[in-house]
């Protein structure tokens, strides 16, 4: 069972129509997710390029319709441990382009499309429920205060605030209010949380957005922009002087290629005149299954999004977080939110298969349910269980731009589980590097 909510609001009506013939084109984009198609839209819009993009099942049918569809700028590692990797300049800017750049991006997307799927953005919080959660998150607030980006004080329960150690120097970024207003923010009737740090998220359905926005793009650049859906690359050769395509019989040839998937496809990367490629790309991402889950409500509250850190963040113990946003399915039925929780992760071993039909695994049901249950004091019926492969970078920062050792593939991949607004942005500086723009050196920079 693998039953998106996301992917049954589509309202598809376009054919599939699979790679049939060899095709050219300035620059050719593997993977039909919401990077792939945002990849597409900034470089029609901002260059003369002409595009080709190919997707091995339907679009937004992968991890973009198999997602919990919360817009955040949350980064999976803290500014602390991207400004000790990359240095505090370039992880400033980045936090900046996520936070500030990627949402103006987004928005002008709508705007420009004239798109009509639902978007909302609005404040979410992290609660925390340990002190060394605490003063930890404290003093990453405190290093991104100094560096000059906006923090929202930390909310910590006064019931707690006397028994906490924080340190004088921290005291600035924190609020004290009462616990009963820490559990009304988090919508929890959880008592062990003791703090909570506000961000600014939204909600979205990414499939939908995809959707729309490629029929946008195939009906206004009709001459420039070719789609294949159902058309998988099994094999990509990187020329001096152009770029070579295998999908079944037929190829394309651009003069560069962009993989906008979740990078962890098995598709053979040849760099014939150059140092190996195929070793290094495939071992750069994990692959990840993330399990959601989702229940229908009434429709009384507004959207929403929080994230849940207990006793720890890893494979065997990770966060939980729940969005809930307006929900319907189908023309002329009725309108509910539906809220859903996410958490669980399997790790694939290196260059396994991910089987999107998999049966939705039992154990991960009783975990969110159990999650649920500590949550509401109750565990709501589950409308919808789907799960969806991500993936996670060495790094745990979103991969953007040229490979070193072959200027002729780029990349904008690596969910590391915050995808939308990292994908956006990626697209964005894909069109400005193809483009030619100087661009000043990202943590994004494949290394």
């Amino acid at each position: 069972m693998n039953h998106s909510p996301w992917l049954a609001q589509l309202n598809r009506t376009r054919p599939i129509e699979p790679l049939s013939q060899n095709l050219s084109a300035d620059t050719i984009i593997v993977g039909g997710g919401i990077a792939g198609i945002s990849t597409a839209f900034f470089i029609l819009t901002k260059t003369t390029h002409s595009v080709v993009l190919l997707e091995a099942g339907k679009v937004a049918h992968a991890a973009t319709g198999h997602n919990a569809g919360q817009i955040t700028s949350y980064f999976e590692k803290t500014f602390t441990e991207l400004a000790e990797r990359y240095g505090i300049v370039r992880t400033t800017a980045a936090h900046k382009a996520i936070e500030e750049d990627a949402r103006i991006l987004l928005e002008s997307i709508f705007v420009q499309a004239q798109l009509t799927t639902p978007f909302s953005q609005f404040i979410g919080h992290d609660g925390l429920s340990r002190e060394d959660q605490v003063i930890k998150y404290l003093s990453d607030m405190q290093k991104k205060a100094l560096a000059g980006l906006r923090v929202r004080p930390m909310l910590v329960a006064k019931e707690w605030a006397g028994y906490l150690t924080i340190p004088h120097e921290l005291i600035p970024y924190i609020l004290v209010v009462s616990q009963e207003n820490i559990l009304s923010v988090l919508e929890t009737d959880d008592t062990q949380f003791i703090a909570a740090i506000p961000f600014l998220s939204g909600c979205m359905n990414s499939a939908m957005f995809s959707e729309e926005l490629v029929g946008y793009l195939l009906s206004i650049y009709p001459d420039r922009f070719t789609l294949c859906e159902h058309t998988a690359v099994s094999k990509v050769v990187l020329g001096k002087d152009e770029v070579l395509l295998h999908a079944g019989i037929n190829t394309v040839t651009g003069s560069q290629i962009v993989l906008c998937t979740n990078g962890f496809e098995s598709i053979e990367i040849s760099n014939p005149h150059g140092e190996d490629i195929d070793t290094a790309f495939h071992h750069e991402v994990q692959g990840v299954v993330g399990y959601m889950a989702g229940y229908k409500e009434p429709l009384t509250k507004a959207p929403f999004a929080s994230i849940y850190s207990h006793e720890g963040m890893n494979e065997s113990n990770p966060y939980f977080y729940t969005t809930r946003r307006p929900y319907e399915n189908g023309v002329n039925s009725t309108a509910y939110n539906l809220t859903c929780i996410g958490g669980p992760e399997v790790y694939l071993p290196d260059r396994a298969t991910y089987d999107a039909n998999k049966e939705y695994p039992m154990e991960v049901s009783d975990r969110i349910a159990t999650f649920a249950s500590r949550h509401y004091k109750h565990s709501p019926h589950m409308d919808f269980y789907w799960h969806g492969l991500m993936g996670y970078t060495k790094s745990w920062v979103r991969l953007v731009g040229h490979e070193r050792k072959n200027r002729r593939l780029l990349y904008n991949l690596g969910c590391n589980g915050v995808g939308i607004l990292t994908s956006v942005y990626g697209a964005d500086r894909i069109a400005r590097i193809l483009n030619e723009e100087i661009l000043a050196a990202s943590i994004f920079d494949p290394q």
